[in-house]
């Protein structure tokens, strides 16, 4: 009897972790009504939110008995950069672990050659160019990828019917905005009848991934000049092109900071998350 005591007990003690595991991790906050939608940035978006320190990315999931709402905020460029640069997806899980059905890929890589320069990004602010506007500068630098989406799993009318660079449909929509401080701001909108179509939804527990693609950088030459990562312009932060800096400078800092934060892909995964 002894002998089976310590055994009992761990197994009382496995069936215990099990039981939690299984319990959902994330539960989804309430969807407004869609003429009570918030506008970016303000409280009643951004509130809801939660920060991953890692990838410097904020995100919710929001969900009524008809949508499935995903929202990100980003506010560091270089981490816009790569997310225009290398491609973001959002993956779903519709049995809640970590095997995804369907993938949303919104923005498609660009490539850095596309991206702006880090001199471009401080002209884009308003103080500088006060007759110009920062947030159509940006849009028109990004036009072609906020026109193309890719969706995987998916039905193929749900895949025709879907639209981008809007907050407004029945079906999909995928929407960025670029507000006049270089914030960006991401909404996908995917109707749970979509999701259910491969009869999974069933205890209503998703999980959603999030990640970013890889981004390669040319290792700096003894100059502190970095090599164009993509085929594209020099990394973020640093000064002009034969412009000397000593690895303790604060522009050397700068760029080295940036090119870690380029060159880190996202991943971040929200596992069980339960919709109202």
């Amino acid at each position: 009897m002894k002998n089976r005591l310590p055994a009992l007990l761990i197994l009382m003690s496995v069936l215990i972790v099990m039981s939690f595991s299984k319990k959902p991790l994330y539960k989804s906050k309430s969807l407004e009504p869609s003429s009570q939608r918030p506008e970016p940035g303000t409280e009643a978006w951004i509130g809801k939110l939660q920060y991953n320190d890692e990838s410097k990315l904020a995100y919710g999931c929001f969900n009524n008995q008809n949508d499935l709402v995903i929202r990100l905020k980003v506010t560091d460029p270089n981490v816009v950069t790569k997310i225009f640069a290398s491609g973001f997806t959002i993956s779903i899980d519709t049995s809640g672990r970590k095997n995804p059905q369907f993938w949303v890929k919104y923005p498609l890589p660009q490539g850095m050659q596309n991206m702006p320069r880090p001199e471009e990004r401080y002209m884009m602010s308003k103080y500088q160019n006060p007759g110009k506007d920062p947030k159509e500068m940006m849009t028109n630098r990004f036009k072609t990828a906020l026109n193309q989406i890719e969706l995987e799993g998916f039905d193929a009318a749900a895949v025709k019917n879907a639209k981008v660079n809007s907050r407004i449909g029945d079906g999909i929509t995928a929407w960025i905005m670029i507000d006049s401080v270089m914030n960006m701001y991401y909404e996908l909108k995917i109707p749970l009848k979509e999701l259910s179509v491969k009869g999974i939804l069933s205890e209503n527990i998703i999980s959603l991934g999030f990640e970013s693609g890889k981004m390669e950088m040319t290792a700096m030459d003894p100059e502190g000049r970095g090599g164009r990562p993509g085929g594209g312009m020099s990394p973020p932060g640093g000064g002009g092109q034969g412009r000397s800096m000593g690895q303790g400078s604060p522009d050397m800092q700068q760029r080295t900071a940036s090119m870690q934060v380029l060159t880190e892909p996202i991943k971040i995964w929200m596992k069980r998350i339960e919709l109202n």
